[in-house]
Protein backbone atom coordinates (compact mmCIF):
# COMPACT_ATOMS: atom_id res chain seq x y z
CA UNK A 1 0.00 0.00 0.00
CA UNK A 2 3.08 2.24 -0.21
CA UNK A 3 1.83 3.36 -3.62
CA UNK A 4 -1.21 4.78 -1.88
CA UNK A 5 1.00 6.92 0.32
CA UNK A 6 2.73 8.27 -2.74
CA UNK A 7 -0.56 8.90 -4.50
CA UNK A 8 -2.37 11.19 -2.73
CA UNK A 9 6.34 -0.41 40.10
CA UNK A 10 5.22 0.20 40.37
CA UNK A 11 4.88 -0.54 43.95
CA UNK A 12 7.22 1.46 46.20
CA UNK A 13 8.42 0.13 49.56
CA UNK A 14 9.94 2.41 52.20
CA UNK A 15 12.95 0.79 53.81
CA UNK A 16 12.08 -0.40 57.34
CA UNK A 17 13.91 1.15 60.26
CA UNK A 18 13.33 -1.68 62.70
CA UNK A 19 12.97 -5.44 62.59
CA UNK A 20 9.23 -5.39 63.25
CA UNK A 21 8.52 -3.17 60.24
CA UNK A 22 10.91 -5.19 58.14
CA UNK A 23 9.09 -8.39 59.06
CA UNK A 24 5.78 -6.91 57.92
CA UNK A 25 7.22 -5.91 54.57
CA UNK A 26 8.82 -9.29 54.01
CA UNK A 27 5.58 -11.03 54.93
CA UNK A 28 3.72 -8.90 52.40
CA UNK A 29 6.20 -9.83 49.70
CA UNK A 30 5.84 -13.47 50.55
CA UNK A 31 2.04 -13.37 50.30
CA UNK A 32 2.09 -11.61 46.96
CA UNK A 33 4.85 -13.56 45.26
CA UNK A 34 5.31 -16.86 47.08
CA UNK A 35 1.98 -17.41 48.82
CA UNK A 36 -0.19 -17.08 45.72
CA UNK A 37 -0.27 -18.20 42.12
CA UNK A 38 0.87 -14.77 40.88
CA UNK A 39 4.32 -15.01 39.33
CA UNK A 40 6.83 -12.24 38.73
CA UNK A 41 6.60 -12.86 34.99
CA UNK A 42 2.83 -12.37 35.14
CA UNK A 43 3.22 -9.08 36.98
CA UNK A 44 5.77 -7.96 34.39
CA UNK A 45 3.35 -8.78 31.60
CA UNK A 46 0.57 -6.97 33.47
CA UNK A 47 2.56 -3.73 33.60
CA UNK A 48 3.56 -4.14 29.97
CA UNK A 49 -0.09 -4.30 28.97
CA UNK A 50 -0.86 -1.19 31.00
CA UNK A 51 2.05 0.54 29.27
CA UNK A 52 0.95 -0.36 25.73
CA UNK A 53 -2.69 0.53 26.39
CA UNK A 54 -4.20 -2.92 25.98
CA UNK A 55 -5.17 -2.68 29.66
CA UNK A 56 -6.47 0.53 31.20
CA UNK A 57 -7.60 1.85 34.55
CA UNK A 58 -11.13 0.91 33.56
CA UNK A 59 -10.12 -2.74 33.30
CA UNK A 60 -8.44 -2.61 36.71
CA UNK A 61 -11.47 -1.02 38.35
CA UNK A 62 -13.77 -3.66 36.89
CA UNK A 63 -11.46 -6.40 38.19
CA UNK A 64 -11.42 -4.89 41.69
CA UNK A 65 -15.22 -4.86 41.62
CA UNK A 66 -15.24 -8.56 40.58
CA UNK A 67 -16.69 -7.73 37.18
CA UNK A 68 -15.52 -9.03 33.80
CA UNK A 69 -13.10 -6.31 32.70
CA UNK A 70 -13.45 -7.23 29.03
CA UNK A 71 -17.18 -7.71 28.61
CA UNK A 72 -17.62 -4.13 27.44
CA UNK A 73 -14.36 -3.91 25.50
CA UNK A 74 -14.70 -6.55 22.81
CA UNK A 75 -16.16 -4.00 20.43
CA UNK A 76 -15.98 -0.38 19.38
CA UNK A 77 -19.47 1.08 19.53
CA UNK A 78 -19.56 3.89 16.99
CA UNK A 79 -22.44 6.34 16.73
CA UNK A 80 -22.64 8.78 13.85
CA UNK A 81 -25.48 11.13 14.72
CA UNK A 82 -24.91 13.34 11.68
CA UNK A 83 -24.66 16.55 13.71
CA UNK A 84 -21.14 17.28 12.45
CA UNK A 85 -19.82 17.59 8.93
CA UNK A 86 -16.99 15.30 7.90
CA UNK A 87 -14.54 18.20 7.96
CA UNK A 88 -15.61 18.89 11.55
CA UNK A 89 -14.81 15.27 12.44
CA UNK A 90 -11.33 15.84 11.03
CA UNK A 91 -11.02 19.08 12.99
CA UNK A 92 -11.96 17.18 16.18
CA UNK A 93 -8.81 15.09 15.65
CA UNK A 94 -6.67 18.14 14.96
CA UNK A 95 -7.96 19.73 18.15
CA UNK A 96 -6.34 16.76 19.92
CA UNK A 97 -3.00 17.70 18.27
CA UNK A 98 -3.27 14.85 15.75
CA UNK A 99 -1.87 15.67 12.33
CA UNK A 100 -4.31 14.62 9.61
CA UNK A 101 -3.65 14.53 5.88
CA UNK A 102 -6.76 14.28 3.68
CA UNK A 103 -6.83 13.87 -0.09
CA UNK A 104 -9.25 16.35 -1.69
CA UNK A 105 -9.98 17.88 1.69
CA UNK A 106 -11.69 20.88 0.14
CA UNK A 107 -14.42 18.52 -1.13
CA UNK A 108 -14.67 16.40 2.02
CA UNK A 109 -18.19 17.47 3.03
CA UNK A 110 -19.67 17.06 -0.44
CA UNK A 111 -17.88 13.77 -1.10
CA UNK A 112 -18.86 12.32 2.29
CA UNK A 113 -21.98 14.07 3.62
CA UNK A 114 -23.34 13.48 7.11
CA UNK A 115 -26.09 10.85 7.34
CA UNK A 116 -29.64 12.12 7.59
CA UNK A 117 -30.42 9.56 10.28
CA UNK A 118 -28.21 8.62 13.24
CA UNK A 119 -26.53 5.23 13.08
CA UNK A 120 -24.91 3.08 15.77
CA UNK A 121 -22.82 0.06 14.81
CA UNK A 122 -20.29 -2.15 16.54
CA UNK A 123 -16.90 -3.26 15.22
CA UNK A 124 -14.35 -5.69 16.62
CA UNK A 125 -12.07 -3.89 19.03
CA UNK A 126 -8.62 -4.29 17.49
CA UNK A 127 -5.78 -1.93 16.70
CA UNK A 128 -5.45 -3.23 13.15
CA UNK A 129 -8.52 -3.94 11.05
CA UNK A 130 -10.03 -7.45 10.89
CA UNK A 131 -7.25 -9.94 10.04
CA UNK A 132 -9.73 -12.33 8.44
CA UNK A 133 -10.45 -9.62 5.88
CA UNK A 134 -6.83 -8.86 5.00
CA UNK A 135 -6.11 -8.44 1.30
CA UNK A 136 -9.73 -7.86 0.35
CA UNK A 137 -10.79 -5.06 -1.92
CA UNK A 138 -13.92 -2.97 -1.60
CA UNK A 139 -15.42 -5.05 -4.41
CA UNK A 140 -14.63 -8.24 -2.49
CA UNK A 141 -16.33 -6.84 0.61
CA UNK A 142 -19.45 -6.03 -1.38
CA UNK A 143 -19.58 -9.48 -2.96
CA UNK A 144 -19.28 -11.13 0.47
CA UNK A 145 -22.00 -8.93 1.93
CA UNK A 146 -19.66 -7.32 4.47
CA UNK A 147 -20.98 -4.12 6.02
CA UNK A 148 -17.75 -2.16 5.94
CA UNK A 149 -16.95 0.85 8.06
CA UNK A 150 -17.58 4.29 6.59
CA UNK A 151 -14.96 7.02 6.49
CA UNK A 152 -16.90 9.03 9.05
CA UNK A 153 -17.15 6.05 11.41
CA UNK A 154 -13.42 5.44 11.08
CA UNK A 155 -12.66 9.07 12.01
CA UNK A 156 -14.98 8.83 15.03
CA UNK A 157 -13.31 5.55 16.01
CA UNK A 158 -9.86 7.16 15.82
CA UNK A 159 -10.91 9.94 18.18
CA UNK A 160 -12.51 7.49 20.62
CA UNK A 161 -9.47 5.21 20.70
CA UNK A 162 -6.99 8.07 21.04
CA UNK A 163 -8.91 9.61 23.94
CA UNK A 164 -8.96 6.24 25.70
CA UNK A 165 -5.35 5.20 25.11
CA UNK A 166 -3.32 8.08 23.68
CA UNK A 167 -2.47 5.77 20.76
CA UNK A 168 -3.59 5.33 17.17
CA UNK A 169 -5.32 2.66 15.09
CA UNK A 170 -3.83 0.99 12.01
CA UNK A 171 -0.13 1.80 12.55
CA UNK A 172 0.90 -1.18 10.40
CA UNK A 173 -1.97 -1.68 7.96
CA UNK A 174 -4.72 0.32 6.29
CA UNK A 175 -8.45 0.22 6.91
CA UNK A 176 -10.30 0.40 3.63
CA UNK A 177 -13.59 2.18 4.34
CA UNK A 178 -15.72 0.04 2.06
CA UNK A 179 -18.90 1.53 3.51
CA UNK A 180 -18.11 4.79 1.70
CA UNK A 181 -17.50 5.68 -1.91
CA UNK A 182 -15.54 8.54 -3.42
CA UNK A 183 -16.54 10.32 -6.64
CA UNK A 184 -15.42 8.44 -9.70
CA UNK A 185 -15.98 5.03 -8.16
CA UNK A 186 -13.14 4.98 -5.66
CA UNK A 187 -13.00 4.12 -1.96
CA UNK A 188 -11.34 5.93 0.96
CA UNK A 189 -8.71 4.31 3.16
CA UNK A 190 -7.29 5.40 6.53
CA UNK A 191 -4.10 4.55 8.40
CA UNK A 192 -1.63 5.98 10.91
CA UNK A 193 1.88 6.59 9.61
CA UNK A 194 4.21 6.12 12.62
CA UNK A 195 7.22 7.51 10.74
CA UNK A 196 5.84 10.95 9.93
CA UNK A 197 3.29 10.67 12.78
CA UNK A 198 0.13 11.58 10.97
CA UNK A 199 -3.23 10.08 10.10
CA UNK A 200 -3.58 9.66 6.36
CA UNK A 201 -6.87 9.63 4.50
CA UNK A 202 -6.52 8.69 0.85
CA UNK A 203 -8.35 7.06 -2.02
CA UNK A 204 -7.96 3.76 -3.80
CA UNK A 205 -9.66 1.95 -6.65
CA UNK A 206 -12.48 -0.45 -5.76
CA UNK A 207 -10.62 -3.53 -6.94
CA UNK A 208 -7.30 -2.75 -5.24
CA UNK A 209 -5.96 -5.62 -3.11
CA UNK A 210 -2.91 -5.62 -0.88
CA UNK A 211 -1.73 -7.75 2.05
CA UNK A 212 -1.62 -4.68 4.29
CA UNK A 213 -5.13 -3.48 3.42
CA UNK A 214 -8.03 -4.75 5.53
CA UNK A 215 -11.77 -4.32 5.88
CA UNK A 216 -13.39 -3.40 9.21
CA UNK A 217 -16.77 -5.08 9.11
CA UNK A 218 -19.69 -4.14 11.36
CA UNK A 219 -20.83 -6.98 13.60
CA UNK A 220 -24.27 -5.54 14.27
Amino acid sequence: MDTLRCGCSVAHFTKAHNSEQKGIIMATKKVVVEGSSVMASQLKDLWRQFADGSLTGKHLQAFLEHRNPFSEDQFFTITDDGTKTTSELVQDLRDLDITVSVYREEHLDTDFPAPRKATTRRFKRSVEADPEHAGKSANDADKEGLEGITLRERLIMEKQYFQETGKHLDPETWTICSGSRCPGGRVPYVGWDPVVRKLEVGWSILGDRSSNVRVRSAVC
